[in-house]
């Protein structure tokens, strides 16, 4: 083996040979769609060259090389991203995804206990009005995936569709088309405990104008109950809670 250049490695003409497969890189694609790249490495007398390749059709034309992995990944992604944006459809809509969680734990023999509230909040696009499958899933989608999500409120559970699933003694195959109809199916993923999510339309300005009221409302809270204060004031009532919340909204 000849001395190594830097960050390449250099192997003797006599080890050269055809293409071996390196890996396979799968990449999903708008509509719910994977391309998936072949990547090989052949042995050159100036070092390894790796090439991706793809039979989906938006990347048949296409033969990337690099003598870095990490370098060829990175290509491959960028790729891919002009290609999705360039492909993008327009009955899609800017919109956000926002989830909301709220859960009481309570300890029976011992008193104490938690509260939980979170928001998660994502830019994505969906179709508005459009509806999949019988329990009305909404099609949304990011820059690198697409999804059924369920647009639902706390009211409504998903324990008893889960636990029909599990009385059905799936064998967990992807062979199996019980299995496979399983993992499929965007119910899998519901949180079994209340909790909102709705896509709101628009760039997201109202949907943040909201998360920092409530940012600001909790740490009035925080503030109030800190020790200092709440040794001279007591504990709030909740008729003061409601006037932090005021006292948090936007001027």
């Amino acid at each position: 083996m000849r001395k190594n250049t830097e960050g390449q490695i250099r192997i003797a003409s006599s080890r050269t040979g055809s293409a071996k497969k390196f890996d396979e890189w799968p990449v999903r694609l708008p509509g719910g769609d994977d391309a998936r790249f072949l990547v090989e490495y052949q042995a050159h007398e100036n070092g390894l060259l790796f090439t991706a390749t793809s039979q989906h059709p938006w990347f048949k034309d296409v033969i990337m090389g690099s003598g870095d992995p990490n370098r060829l990944k990175a290509d491959i992604e960028a790729l891919v991203r002009d290609r999705i944006e360039r492909d993008r459809e327009g009955e899609w809509a800017a919109g956000t995804k926002v989830s909301i969680r709220t859960e009481r734990r309570r300890d029976t023999d011992y008193l104490r206990g938690s509260l939980e509230f979170r928001i998660d909040i994502e830019e994505v696009e969906f179709m508005p009005g459009a509806l999949v499958g019988n329990r009305g899933q909404t099609p949304i989608r990011s820059e690198f995936r697409q999804e059924v999500i369920f647009q639902r409120g706390p009211e409504d559970v998903f324990t008893n569709a889960l636990d029909d699933y599990r009385k059905q003694g799936l064998s967990g195959s992807i062979l199996d088309p019980e299995s496979a109809k399983y993992w499929n199916d965007p119910i899998r993923n519901e949180c079994e405990k209340p909790m909102t999510r709705v896509i709101a339309p628009g760039d997201g300005a109202e949907v943040g104008v909201l998360v920092d009221t409530v940012e600001r409302f909790l740490r009035a809270f925080g503030a109030r109950m800190a020790p200092g204060r709440r040794a001279i004031e007591g504990t709030p009532a909740p008729e003061e809670l409601v006037q932090l919340m005021k006292d948090s909204m936007p001027e």
